[in-house]
Parts: C-alpha cells; structure tokens; sequence
C-alpha cells in the first residue's frame, strides 16, 4: 500500500485519507478537520468506514474503490455482479458495511427503472447480497422511488417481508420504518388498490397502535379507482374513523376537522384516476361505506358547528349528492347553502335511486326543500315525471303531470315493470321514462276510446296486447312468494291499470289483424284499430276494438285475425285479487303442487317448480338467484338444468298454461291445497295439444 493513500467520501461534506499509518480527515473546502467530527466518526460510507475501524485493512478496502467506479457508472442490473465480485477479497468484518454501501448506491441509481425493472431488479438484489443488506437497500429503492414521484411496485410488501424474515428483523418494524417515509409523500395518493390490499394487514396492526398514523391515513384519500368504499372499511378497520366520531386523540384528527374531512370525502370519489388523468369527471353513485358513516359522525359535526359544503369546489358540474345531503339533514347535520353554480344532483339521484328510496328531511327543510321542489318542477319535456312522481315527499308539492300524449304517466311506471316480466314475454320495446309499459297500455286503452288524440306512434308500441285473456300468470306471479318485492308491487300495480282498460272488459270486442298499410289509427263507425307492433317488411299488427256491425279496417288488405276475450281476467276479479295480495300477502309455497305437476307431464320435480313459480327469469342464464332457489328448495346446477329444461316453451304457450288456472273466487287460492288445484288446472292445458 503507499505511504499516502487517495481521498474517500465519508459523509457530510467530508473525506478521509492515510498518510504514512496515519488518518487525516477535510471538509469540503479542503481543510484540515482533527478529530474528525462525529458524524464522519459514525459514517458508514464505505471504505471511509475501514479506515477508521480497520486501518490494518485499508489495503483491501481500498482495493474495491475501481471496482466501486466501475460499478456506479453501469446499469444497475449490470452493478450487482460487479459489487459481488469486488467483495470478494476482503475480509469478513468488512462485508455488512460493504454491501450496505452497494446497497445504498443501487437504490439511488434504481429510481429510474420502470416497475417491471425495478421488481426484478429489487428479486436480483435478495439474492445476491446478504439479507440484511439487501433490506436496507430494498427500503433504500422503495423511499426514493417514492421521493422522487414514483409509486412503489406490486411485489415490494411481500419482497420486503421475506427479507426481513431471512435478516431475523422484526417483519412489523421493517414495514414501519418503510411506510413512516411513504406516508407523508404525495405520490402516496396514486398507490394502486393492489398495493394497499397487500399492506393492508400489515397497515391496520402499525395504525391502531399509532394515533398519527391513523391521522396520515385519514387525510390521505388515495386516487385509485374503485377504492372509496374499500378504504373506508380500511380506516374503520384502523381505528382512523373515531376521529371523524369525536372520540380520537387529538393527533390522529383530520385537517380541518370533521366537517371539512366530509366535504373532501364526498368530493373525492369524482377525482378518482380515471377522472384524474383524462380531465373529466365521471359520476357515479357514492359508496354506500360513506353514507352509513355520516349517522355515526352526526354528534361530532353537531358539537362542532361548523356546517358542512357539499357544492364543490370548482369541478365543473358542481352537483350536491342528494343521498349525502339527505343523511346530514336527516341527523341534524348543519349544511352550508350551496354557491351558485352549485346545483341539486336530482337527475343523478333518480338514476340511482334504490325502491321506496326518498328525500322527506331534504323537501322539508327550510334553504334545500324550495331548491328541491324547483328542480323536481323544472321538467319541460316530462322526461323526469315518472321518478319524481315516485318519490313521496316530493309528489304533495308537485302539481298533477301530464303526459305529453294525454294519459298521466304512473309514477312507478319503471324498469321494474318490464323486469317483472321476464319470462313471460319476449323482450319488448325499449324503456323509456315516458314510455314505460303501463304509458303504452294507457295510450292504447285511451285511444282505443278517443281515436283523435295525438299520439306518436312510438308511444303506443308494445306486444302486451297478448296478456289479453291471459293474465292469470301475471295475477299468480304477482302472488307467487318468491317474487321479489319490488316486482310484485309493480305486478300489482299492472293489475290495477289492466282492469281499466277494455282488455278487462267482458263487453269489449276486441281482436287483431294483420295489414299491409302505412296506417297508425284508423276509425270508422264500425269501430277503432290501432297499430300496436311492426308486423315483418311491409305489414302492421293493429288491437281492433269493434263498436258495430262491420270492419274497421274494410278496404285494407288483412293478412290475418284473432279474437281476443278477457276471459278470467275480468276488472272486478283483478283488482279483487291484488287487494288480496295486498292485504294476506303472498300466497305459501306448496312445494307438493310441483310433485303433482311433475308426475302428470312428466318433467323433472325442479322444472316444475319453476313452473309454479310461473317460469321467473327462465330467459336469464343468471337465474335463479339465492333468494328464490332457497325458497324453491333448488340447488344452482339443479336451477340450471330445470331452466335449460323449459327454454322450449314459447312465451304464449307460458302465458296459456295459467290462463283459466286460478280460482273464479280469488280469495280460494289462500286455501289448502289450493295450489294442488292451480298445478292440476296446469298440467290440464299442458297435456292439450297447443292452439294454432
């Protein structure tokens, strides 16, 4: 070795060097520092560190400075070879202060590796040095990976505790000391939800012992998409959401306390990543974590008197979440009165409205209730008068709708309708919030009566006309226990506009034709027709109601006829039974009516269940769900195949099969056995061959 070793880094601005057996130490201006200062004393630089612990060894350590050039000007995959061979000659009290140096300039050089390099490139690290080493230069990457903007990878909470594991580190400390150097960092925002999956156990056991913690996780509100929910469980899990419900130390409390906490919250789930990067704001409903949290956090915003601002902050479309501002008023939350251009959220709050949803603390307070009921009115082109209609604290305040046709549009008159149907009838027309089932049954029946109101074709197309004489599956189902509650309302309610039209009128005439014509409605002393679906290229089908002697249609070209007759469905009969539904509830399923069923046609004993089930969903490969098979007594491969099973009925020759099964006096079908009857009255019009 010379006499005058080179100059080496050893920390804080300083260099150390031996000169003839003998350490001298400089600062960055070159001047002479005796003793070295304590820092430098303590400094892990390496070989800085041999030459004070080690002089005996300095030879050797300072052997691996050209290699530790060599290795810092290389790609830091390429580096790793090079660290491990330089390594090789010295000796072994040397090698963790080594390795922790290589370490440390790695992971100051692996800042710029993309995420799929970084990953291998941190597996390459645990492999080729020394566990504890590596896990300081794996903490090393990941902090200034993060310093610099860049979010950690995937893999890291399981290569960091694996690490720790084969070092015999305390696996909880290590994550400690990693994520105390994430948190506070803004990039932290923009983990994936994969990321905090995987550390969320690892998360809940540091937060719920360390108040500050849970108050960097409270502020955070991460940008990932799809996480809202998922986080809120996340914090209440920590014990991050006591501070929001005034019972946390004060460290672990949000900025600006609860109400701004709420306000930001409610705000966030409009800036999620998708959102974020492409400039645009994509509304969707809140996660329902959040509406649940604002009860339990009423007394704190209470206590706290400050209100609470839901209009925004400037996004754009400021739209106040009727559902969060509904929870607020509800529990006596004070909230701020919006800022112009702020506006109520109603049409989104009708798009996600849940059934029997409504809004009485919003409509009856004093600053929201007129802002509520301007906008519930401010409806030009009707489009929104069915939802606002259903909603009952708004309906007292709104004047009577009418529809733009004439006929009022039913307040309930929703996806639910044409949902109660499946598997009874084709898929009919698209609904629309003016034209739902019931509008178009209406606009029939009344044009049926007064042939000269105008009406837009598409607002009287539909093929319900064949529940004509056929409403005894409807009535059944309607009645049926393992329909869902939503759809026996809406079931209910057909009923109930069924029995006023002519198509519950014994009295009535009625039948269809087939024409070739570019008629809609055509009247003449003989009677009304009209059109009521496109019949193949050139033809129309039309709903004839006879009031004379002749034709209707007289001088068309009609393809085809069929009478039509009310039959069981009589209007006194219908609204009868549907006060029965209302007033006994469903009637109780008879699982030996579908024994009996099956051993007269011989289908298997789960196909005819669904048959006495009047075919629910048949159509829908994802049926039967939960509910209904518990109740039905079916296993989902036995569902499966009874479905499967019943695919080849037509929708008419489901809808005669019920036709004159139920009894004249509505109130027999709460009997015993009286579903016995209904399955023999079934399988009767089963084994008749079907009616061209």
């Amino acid at each position: 070795m010379p006499r005058v070793s080179q100059w080496v880094p050893a920390g804080d601005d300083h260099e150390l060097r031996l000169a003839a057996g003998v350490l001298e130490c400089r600062d960055a201006q070159g001047r002479a520092v005796d003793p070295p200062p304590p820092q430098v004393a303590a400094t892990r630089a390496y070989p800085a560190w041999a030459l004070l612990n080690h002089p005996g060894d300095a030879e050797a350590a300072l052997a691996t400075l050209p290699a530790l050039t060599q290795a810092a000007r290389a790609d830091p995959h390429d580096a790793v070879p090079i660290y491990q061979a330089a390594a090789h000659g010295l000796p072994a009290p040397h090698l963790p202060v080594y390795f922790e140096q290589a370490a440390r300039e790695l992971a100051a050089r692996a800042v710029g590796l993309t995420a799929k390099d970084i990953a291998s490139f941190a597996a390459r690290l645990a492999e080729s040095f020394p566990p504890g080493q590596a896990l300081d230069g794996l903490i090393e990457t990941a902090a200034g990976r993060a310093a610099a903007d860049r979010p950690p990878w995937p893999r890291l909470p399981r290569q960091l505790s694996a690490l720790a594991k084969a070092a015999g580190r305390d696996e909880l400390a290590e994550h400690r000391r990693l994520l105390e150097r994430l948190l506070p960092l803004p990039v932290t925002r923009r983990f994936p939800l994969g990321l905090w999956k995987t550390w969320r156990p690892t998360l809940v056991r540091i937060a719920q012992n360390s108040p500050r913690t849970q108050g960097r996780l409270l502020d955070l509100l991460p940008y990932a998409d799809h996480i809202d929910g998922w986080w809120l469980d996340f914090l209440d899990e920590c014990g991050a959401l006591e501070a929001v419900c005034g019972t946390a130390v004060p460290e672990a409390r949000p900025a600006g306390g609860a109400a701004a906490w709420l306000a930001r919250a409610v705000q966030h789930p409009r800036l999620n990543e998708t959102a974020r990067l492409r400039k645009d704001r994509v509304r969707r409903p809140l996660p329902p974590e959040l509406l649940a949290l604002i009860p339990r956090m009423s007394a704190e915003l209470i206590a706290d008197g400050v209100p609470v601002r839901l209009d925004g902050t400037g996004d754009g479309a400021r739209k106040i979440d009727l559902r969060v501002l509904e929870a607020c008023l509800a529990d006596g939350v004070p909230v701020a009165p919006p800022v112009p251009p702020a506006e109520l959220g109603l049409d989104d709050w009708l798009r996600w409205r849940a059934d029997d949803e409504d809004l009485p603390a919003t409509a009856a307070d004093p600053s929201f209730g007129p802002r509520l009921l301007a906008a519930a009115a401010a409806n030009p082109d009707h489009s929104r008068m069915p939802g606002v209609w259903a909603v009952p604290a708004l309906r007292p305040h709104l004047p009577l709708p009418a529809g733009p046709d004439g006929p009022v549009p039913h307040p309930l008159d929703d996806r639910h309708v044409t949902a109660s149907l499946r598997g009874l009838r084709p898929a009919g027309p698209p609904w629309s919030p003016v034209r739902g089932d019931l509008y178009r049954i209406e606009v029939i029946a009344a044009l049926l009566r007064n042939p000269s109101l105008p009406v837009r074709i598409e607002n009287h197309l539909t093929d319900l006309y064949r529940l004509t004489g056929r409403m005894g599956a409807v009535a059944l189902r309607a009645a049926t226990a393992c329909t869902p509650e939503v759809h026996r309302r809406r079931l209910l309610l057909l009923l109930d506009v069924w029995s006023r039209t002519p198509f519950a009128d014994p009295a009535a005439r009625l039948r269809t034709a087939v024409v070739t014509t570019q008629e809609q409605i055509v009247h003449n002393s003989n009677g009304t027709a009209v059109m009521v679906l496109f019949q193949g290229r050139d033809g129309r089908l039309f709903l004839e109601s006879l009031t004379g002697e002749g034709d209707p249609l007289e001088g068309r070209s009609v393809a085809e006829r069929a009478d039509l007759s009310c039959g069981w469905d009589e209007a006194d009969r219908l609204r009868a039974f549907a006060d029965l539904v209302n007033e006994r509830g469903p009637v109780p399923w008879d699982p030996a009516a579908a024994t009996h069923l099956a051993g007269r046609v011989g289908i298997s004993e789960p196909a005819a269940k669904l048959v006495m089930a009047t075919f629910p969903e048949v159509d829908d490969g994802s049926y039967p769900g939960e509910p209904a098979r518990k109740l039905l007594g079916l296993r989902t491969e036995e569902a499966d195949r009874a479905r499967a099973e019943l695919t080849g009925l037509t929708h008419d020759r489901r809808l005669a099969l019920f036709a004159d099964a139920l009894p004249d006096r509505p109130a027999d079908l709460w009997k015993p056995d009286a579903m016995i009857t209904v399955a023999d009255q079934v399988a009767d019009t089963w084994l008749k061959p079907p009616t061209a």
